[in-house]
């Protein structure tokens, strides 16, 4: 049996899998090469069972509207349906105008994500749904303000303390969650921040439940302390940062007891997981999505880099380093191949949040941004690129009847997902088993990927994009095959695709540049006067210059008692794989997680469907009791579907966003909307 090296392209980290092929050369297991270090995302492996599933998408569809007003999908051809898709948004552009059209992409490929931009660009999409303004974004940015570089944690052998907060790698960031747990074997104590234990609270020497939401109270709390008790690194504050004078007086009112009421948390386990992070030191810092998905995610990052600053928990080994900088021969990332000539510089002022936010790093529109344009009628036509906004955006069934009112909208997929039922043309997208490809890998040696399987009339990523622009007309902004495309990936290395057809795999002689240490202790920060600013200047004046902690307007009372928070569940990577049957076997049917303390109030037992039902709207998922939670909490299964169920509605009943509001908790400086800490009751049913 022949074996064939490959890479997954499900999401950014690329894994390498091995695929096995039969005689006639068919693709039938994949093995996931990092199963042996102890970890594997489901996805990955489980890439046959999605190319042969029954209800997968194999032809264009195009909606119809039978005798009876129900709608339905009938079979296309790729030149029907692309025909009308160019008609529909050629129509709106000539009667709405520019910007009544909108591009959605989710988390796509990386290796095809400069083929999206650049569609947008040669086809005139002013409007851009990006996901910056819920993951990750406000993370690396605070840390620029705040240091003058982004920072990561280095896992090494002089780690002393890990802080664990808002993230659990064991569910989506796998190789993280195995240098984790390597570090601890090896001595150094976890801190853990989370609402549920997972399978980290056994491991971390102080765990704190926190109140979901109040993080950044948290953070106040712990530098209350470390400041009262002179904890903090008293001589790299004094040399190398500013701002130390306002920061007490911002942090005055967060006392221990304060602190402790406004988190739940006991006031003993806050005072040692600070007392950690002053003294037992290098610390690395992980942390993660919890503290994005908030109206104040700028700010929490910015208290947890203020955190990191004052504890002098940066530029040394086995604390917070700077990342090594990003090859300039890799093409996949920035813009050099978006064909940003093509879009005039002066349209981006008519797009819907042009210079709206303070973080002015952010450049693209909100999903609730984009939904009210669309009620508004301002927005009339759309096509969704990799992505499922129904399931992961506010308020999924508004969402949803958004999609579905637009004069037309297309999808790219590979399953009628909630987004899909709602478009009028939907395109078959490829699995990586099913185009020709170039792998770089992390030392940027190049790699020929074969198309492994031909069964079925779908398209690359790259092959739907460029179709579309010939059918706008606009095919001469765009590559004219997806040879030339590869050509232009690899041409700063030297190689063209025929290249590697031949030779299968080339070493190139580059070595990426490693975290590490950058002397800034000796030579200074790289901010605009080479300090650390706790405090932001005058010159940064468009944020706050300090954070400040501010209550959610969904705050709990009498009619909305319980706190409501999600998680992400390991057999799903967002939304994807609920239709296939070996992810679904992982977790059968959502799960909430509740204390102790809320199943005692309600009468709970592991199994019992619950509503949860916050001022928005409300799902259902089965209760599963979770010793030492955050108590007066509910954790929601992020992004779950029905697919069984009959009727979109009915489907999305198990989604956890019913419960997000686009109007209530959204962002200040970036529109970040509120899944985290919203007030909400339970019903047993």
């Amino acid at each position: 049996m022949m074996t064939i090296q490959t890479v997954c392209r499900f999401c950014d980290h690329e894994c390498p899998v091995t695929v096995e092929l039969d005689e006639a050369n068919q693709p039938v297991r994949i093995t996931h090469d990092r199963i042996r270090e102890g970890f594997f995302c489901p996805g990955g492996v489980n890439a046959l069972e999605l190319m042969h599933n029954p209800k997968r998408v194999r032809t264009p569809l195009i909606v119809q509207t039978g005798a009876d007003g129900k709608k339905s999908f009938r079979q296309a051809s790729w030149e029907e349906a692309l025909a009308l898709t160019a008609e529909k948004l050629h129509a709106a552009f000539q009667q709405y105008g520019q910007e009544s059209v909108v591009a959605i992409g989710g988390f796509n490929k990386p290796i095809h994500r400069a083929a999206y931009q650049r569609f947008c660009n040669v086809a005139g999409i002013i409007n851009r749904v990006v996901t910056g303004n819920m993951c990750h974004m406000v993370q690396s940015v605070s840390a620029v303000h705040t240091f003058g570089t982004p920072l990561k944690p280095n896992l090494s052998k002089e780690t002393k303390t890990i802080v664990l907060w808002g993230l659990n790698p064991a569910n989506t960031m796998r190789w993280d969650s195995r240098a984790l747990l390597n570090t601890v074997e090896n001595g150094a104590d976890l801190i853990l921040v989370d609402p549920i234990p997972g399978i980290y609270a056994a491991k971390a020497k102080t765990w704190l439940p926190i109140t979901p939401g109040t993080d950044l109270a948290l953070i106040f709390g712990m530098i209350h302390i470390i400041l009262e008790k002179d904890w903090y690194d008293q001589s790299f504050v004094e040399k190398h940062t500013v701002g130390l004078e306002e920061l007490r007086e911002a942090v005055a009112a967060y006392t221990l007891e304060r602190t402790a009421e406004l988190c739940g948390i006991e006031a003993d386990r806050i005072v040692e997981a600070a007392q950690m992070i002053a003294k037992n030191g290098p610390v690395a810092f992980m942390y993660g999505n919890a503290l994005h998905h908030n109206h104040d995610s700028y700010q929490k990052c910015r208290g947890m880099a203020i955190l990191i600053a004052l504890t002098g928990n940066v530029d040394v080994p086995g604390s917070m380093l700077s990342p090594g900088g990003m090859s300039p021969r890799n093409r996949t990332y920035g813009t050099s191949l978006h064909n940003t000539e093509a879009f005039p510089s002066q349209w981006r002022e008519r797009g819907l949040t042009y210079d709206k936010y303070p973080l002015k790093e952010y450049n693209g529109v909100s999903g609730q941004e984009a939904v009210r344009a669309m009620q508004a009628g301002k927005i009339r036509a759309g096509y969704v690129h990799a992505a499922d906004p129904v399931l992961q955006w506010a308020d999924s069934k508004a969402t949803a009847r958004a999609l579905g009112s637009l004069d037309f909208l297309a999808v790219s997929d590979f399953l009628l997902t909630p987004t899909a039922m709602q478009a009028d043309v939907v395109f078959p997208a490829a699995t990586y088993l099913e185009y020709e490809s170039v792998i770089i890998d992390e030392n940027e040696n190049l790699r020929y990927s074969p198309r492994l399987s031909s069964q079925y009339d779908v398209l690359p990523d790259f092959e739907i994009l460029r179709r579309l622009t010939v059918s706008m007309g606009k095919e001469d902004g765009f590559w004219t095959d997806a040879e030339a495309y590869w050509d232009a990936i690899l041409e700063p290395y030297g190689y063209t695709l025929q290249d590697l057809r031949e030779k299968g795999y080339v070493e190139t002689p580059y070595q990426p540049e490693p975290m590490r240490v950058r002397n800034y202790r000796e030579t200074g920060f790289p901010t605009s006067d080479g300090k650390i600013h706790l405090v932001l200047s005058e010159r940064e004046g468009w944020v706050a210059p300090i954070p400040s902690y501010e209550p959610m307007q969904q705050a709990v009372d009498a009619a909305y008692p319980l706190h409501c928070t999600t998680y992400k569940p390991g057999a799903f990577f967002g939304g994807a794989g609920q239709q296939t049957k070996r992810q679904i076997s992982m977790q059968p049917v959502p799960v909430a997680y509740i204390g102790t303390d809320v199943a005692e109030r309600y009468g709970l037992s592991d199994g019992d469907q619950i509503r949860v039902i916050s001022r928005t709207g409300c799902c259902i998922q089965a209760a599963k009791v979770a010793e030492g939670m955050a108590r007066n909490t509910v954790a929601l299964s992020n992004a779950r579907w029905l697919p069984d169920e009959d009727g979109w509605e009915e489907q999305l009943a198990a989604c956890a966003n019913n419960l997000s509001s686009m109007d209530l908790d959204t962002g200040k400086e970036i529109p970040a909307f509120s899944c985290r800490g919203i007030a909400c009751r339970i019903e047993k049913l």
